[in-house]
């Protein structure tokens, strides 16, 4: 590799090669070499949870939210699906010189809901600007920090054989608002991001479920079929079926009018949740009952053998494999 590609950004094969080649090789250590959602910073009085993430969105403001809407909700959600109750955010701005003053304050706006809705804090930040031409209007770094909550037991290796797979809503809504809003491409839908905080749904299911709880992840760039590809072990699949998929009309209709598979294409506001298959119903009673949860369905199971397979809708089984790049970079 001579030059990073903006596959790298991507979260498919390219990314994770960039991971695991390069950087790991330079800041690798047992707590990194993990590559959960958010550290676990063991030792601490309350095993404190630590995560960061950048937004380069394309375009700034999309059908339904801004790029202020996914700084809060991303490093939230990173925090929400390891397990973790999130109280404090610091957030870096980089602006480029130009940017409308009404257009910050809009930014702001939107994610001081969102923190009022998460109940977290901004506690501290910083701001610069650069030149014009330097950045695309802005650039937004978040880092979140909460403590575990106590019956939390989140991780890969938790999954078993049988466990079953939950989808907490419908699928591909974020890339496809922002391709339609950054290409102009006039579709007719009520189609919009689906950025929110999930910390919610996700301790009132460790809070009621306990350990049987096996892993959750937030679906983001790279889709359900990165997800489900990097939680792969070598003892554990999983296999989910076409059908059951939740799958919007309009981002149907979207994807395959743009011949998009909706599998690889990303959320901001869902995660996939493994739970003990006899805690199953409960799970997704739980889910159901929060305002972002109204779309969950259960999806599939996880099966011996190291691979995600997909049943489609003829019955035939095929491999699912993460994608190599990202149709629709910074979407996030």
């Amino acid at each position: 590799m001579d030059t990073i590609k903006i596959a790298h950004g991507s979260g498919g094969r390219e990314s994770a090669g960039l991971i695991q080649n390069i950087i790991l090789k330079y800041f690798g250590n047992p707590l990194l070499n993990r590559l959960e959602d958010a550290a676990l910073l063991g030792g601490t009085p309350k095993n404190i949870a630590l995560t960061c993430d950048g937004f380069v969105a394309d375009p700034v403001f999309f059908p339904g939210g801004n790029i202020g809407d996914l700084a809060v909700c991303g490093a939230v959600n990173d925090l929400a699906v390891r397990g973790a109750s999130p109280k404090y955010l610091s957030v870096s701005f980089i602006l480029e010189d130009g940017l409308p003053v009404a257009d910050f304050k809009k930014i702001l706006a939107a994610m001081a809901r969102r923190c009022k809705e998460a109940g977290v804090i901004v506690a501290c930040g910083d701001t610069k600007v650069v030149q014009r031409g330097k950045c695309d209007k802005i650039f937004i770094i978040t880092s979140a920090v909460g403590h575990m909550l106590p019956r939390a037991n989140i991780a890969p290796q938790n999954i078993e054989a049988g466990d079953t797979l939950i989808i907490s809503g419908a699928l591909g809504e974020h890339s496809l608002a922002m391709l339609n809003a950054r290409h102009n491409l006039g579709l007719k839908s009520n189609l919009k991001t689906d950025s929110a905080p999930l910390n919610k749904i996700t301790a009132a299911l460790i809070n009621t479920l306990g350990p049987d709880v096996k892993m959750m992840r937030d679906i983001t760039r790279g889709g359900l079929s990165s997800v489900l590809n990097e939680l792969t072990s070598r003892q554990t699949g999983f296999e989910i079926e076409e059908t059951l998929l939740p799958v919007s009309s309009a981002a149907k209709a979207a994807s395959e009018l743009l011949g998009l598979d909706i599998l690889d294409m990303a959320n901001e506001g869902k995660f996939v949740l493994a739970v003990s298959a006899g805690k199953a119903k409960d799970a997704l009673k739980i889910i159901k009952a929060q305002p972002y949860g109204k779309g969950a369905a259960v999806v599939g199971q996880a099966v011996k053998g190291g691979k995600v397979n997909l049943i489609t809708k003829l019955g035939v089984k095929r491999v699912l494999r993460a994608p190599l790049g990202e149709a629709l970079p910074r979407i996030c």
